[in-house]
């Protein structure tokens, strides 16, 4: 079973989680920009279970054990479907935004939300519009304790194939003085994208690999710090197939 069956199912929470959005708009007048962005993480954090449950996706996760429990994080992740966040942001513990593209920005309803929690927008083709973004999610980290998120890859694989990660991201480590922890996804581009429709019953696999502190490496090592991440996630997603027998 898949897209309709999918659809059906989550069309009540859907309803619910755009009428929220009505009042919370009214709400949030109310409220200071740390308390806004608090409070609307939360609502779209409890809404990824009602996502997952309607396409009846599983979420295996290991590692958390790795996420630095003090100061703001760069969770570095590859990118396969846009289930990569709901995934990602459904196993968060802390209070975390994502850089994502420009165009999840004009979202209907999910892309207010990901403004009101503090998310921002990337156009990868106005580099010095870029740059402020990551300055300003730089700032956001530092000074609001939020952990980030960005993948690097720029766009979906829909595939378990990893493309090259674009160093420019891990900038943003630097910028908030945050430790960069690796994260690998696999089997969200089953759920969504890998097929050109939702498909039920998949798993999707998470793994939070050990944190990389930037001023602890060599120049060097910084120099290929996107390669290197980058071949610890396609490692971890080789692995996890041959323990898995997933072709």
């Amino acid at each position: 079973m898949g897209t309709v069956t999918t659809l059906i199912r989550y069309a009540p929470s859907f309803v619910g989680f755009a009428l929220r959005k009505l009042t919370f708009n009214q709400e949030k007048k109310k409220l200071d920009v740390k308390e806004l962005r608090l409070r609307a993480y939360h609502i779209i954090r409890n809404h990824t279970d009602s996502i997952l449950g309607a396409a009846k996706a599983n979420v295996i996760t290991e590692g958390k054990e790795n996420i630095p429990k003090q100061g703001p994080v760069l969770f570095v992740g590859n990118h396969q479907s846009l289930f990569d966040v709901v995934a990602h942001l459904n196993q968060m513990d802390q209070p975390t935004i994502f850089v994502a593209k420009k165009e999840l920005e004009s979202w209907p309803v999910f892309g207010k939300w990901m403004t009101d929690m503090g998310c921002l927008f990337l156009d990868r083709e106005d580099p010095r519009a870029a740059v402020q973004v990551i300055n300003e999610a730089a700032r956001r980290m530092r000074e609001e304790g939020v952990n980030g998120v960005i993948y690097p890859e720029g766009t979906r694989s829909r595939s378990s194939q990893v493309h090259e990660f674009q160093k420019g991201s891990f900038k943003l480590a630097e910028k908030a003085k945050a430790p960069v922890v690796p994260v690998m996804i696999d089997g969200a581009y089953r759920v969504f994208e890998g097929e050109g429709k939702l498909q039920e019953n998949q798993t999707i696999y998470m793994k939070f690999l050990p944190p990389i502190y930037l001023d602890q490496l060599t120049k060097e090592e910084e120099k290929v710090i996107h390669k290197t991440v980058r071949h610890m996630i396609e490692e971890e997603i080789r692995l996890l197939h041959e323990a898995k027998g997933i072709s």
